[in-house]
């Protein structure tokens, strides 16, 4: 039974220290950050250890049509794109970081109501990921940003504000990958 035990340890090790030595070059992933909110990554691989990412969030489209006064319309979402440097740790945890810019846009129309909000942000991601097989990593990562926000009321600009710094909820997030594309 020992030796069972001893064999099978043995070749889930070799197993597992085997998943970072296959590399695709492309990444899908799921990010779910605070309670309700759920990302959709691309990651693609621009040289050694370099990585590009397209981060797609918080979208939302709302209408309410009838024929009462009453009306309404809305969107909501934001697009991000940042370069990742990665260092593997051991054989097995992957760190990563990098700048991510991004851009939030809001529309509202209701009753002649009309806004719209336009928010850059610019903010540092860190985190570490972990190969679950081959092809599924999973990762924790924390993103502290910097927002400014600017409004339009009913055609009036109301200028910018600075809306976030630091840390919040949002931040934080887990994410699951699927790696593809070519072997590198």
């Amino acid at each position: 039974m020992k030796t069972l035990f001893i064999s099978a340890a043995l070749l889930l090790a070799s197993f597992n220290s085997s998943l970072n030595a296959q590399s695709f070059n492309k990444e899908f992933g799921i990010r779910l950050s605070d309670e309700d909110n759920l990302d959709f990554t691309f990651h693609k691989k621009i040289s050694d250890n370099t990585y590009r990412k397209i981060r797609l969030s918080n979208f939302s489209i709302n209408s309410i049509v009838d024929d009462l006064p009453g009306s309404q319309f809305s969107f909501a979402g934001d697009i991000s794109y940042s370069k990742e440097k990665r260092t593997v740790l051991g054989s097995d945890f992957t760190f990563y970081r990098g700048w991510e810019y991004g851009l939030n846009l809001a529309l509202s129309a209701s009753n002649g109501n009309d806004w719209a909000g336009i928010t850059p942000y610019i903010g540092y991601t860190v985190g570490a990921m972990y190969p679950i097989t081959k092809r599924l990593l999973v990762s924790i990562d924390i993103l502290p940003r910097m927002k400014v926000r600017s409004t339009i009321n009913d055609g009036d600009f109301s200028g910018f504000q600075f809306s976030t710094i630091g840390f919040d909820t949002d931040n934080i997030g887990l994410s699951a990958r699927y790696a593809f594309g070519e072997e590198k």
